[in-house]
C-alpha cells in the first residue's frame, strides 16, 4: 500500500461578512479496484472551521473528519459515481469524491449526472496562494448537467453527499 501526503486549504466567505476557514488535511492510500478502475485512493480530510466572531479576539474552531475516494484519471473522472448505488461503493466509509481536474483548467466542463443515482453536492475549489477557495456550488439531481468553467489556477472538484 503506497502512501501520499497533501495539505489542501480552502477559505469560504459567506454573505453576511463571516469569514469561514476550511484547513484540509489530506492523507491518500490506494486501495483495491473498482468494476472499471484498477484501484481507487481514498484521502481522509480534515476540516477545521475557524469563524471570527463580532467579539474580537474570540473564535469558533470546530473540525469534522471525512474520507473521500480521489479520481485522479481520466478514467475514474469519467466513471465517477456512474452506476453506483452508494457513495461509499467499495465500504471504505468515504462520503465523497476529490476530482483532480487541475490538467483541465480553464477549460468549460459539463459536470453530467447521467446514470448517476445519487444527489451530490459540488464544489469547485481554485488554489489561491498556498490555500483553495471555494469558487462556485451546486446541489445535482440525477438526470441534471452544469456546464461551468473551470478556474484558471489548479482547480479541483469536491463531490460530497448532500
Amino acid at each position: 500500500m503506497r502512501k501520499l501526503s497533501m495539505a489542501l486549504n480552502i477559505i469560504m466567505i459567506c454573505c453576511l461578512t463571516v469569514a469561514v476557514l476550511l484547513y484540509i488535511s489530506i492523507t491518500c492510500s490506494i486501495h483495491g479496484g473498482s468494476s472499471h478502475c484498477s484501484y481507487w485512493e481514498t484521502c481522509t480530510v480534515n476540516l477545521y472551521t475557524l469563524t471570527p466572531i463580532f467579539t474580537f479576539p474570540y473564535r469558533h474552531v470546530s473540525s469534522t473528519q471525512l474520507k473521500v475516494y480521489v479520481a485522479d484519471s481520466p478514467e475514474k473522472l469519467y466513471e465517477g459515481y456512474r452506476f453506483k448505488d452508494s457513495y461509499d461503493f467499495l465500504n471504505k466509509g468515504a462520503k465523497g469524491m476529490l476530482l483532480d481536474v487541475r490538467q483541465y483548467a480553464g477549460l468549460a466542463i459539463t459536470i453530467t449526472m447521467q446514470n448517476v443515482k445519487l444527489p451530490l453536492s459540488i464544489l469547485i475549489l481554485e488554489k489561491f496562494g498556498s490555500v483553495y477557495k471555494i469558487v462556485n456550488w451546486r446541489e445535482l439531481h440525477p438526470g441534471e448537467d452544469w456546464l461551468i468553467q473551470l478556474p484558471d489556477n489548479s482547480p479541483l472538484i469536491l463531490e460530497l453527499d448532500p
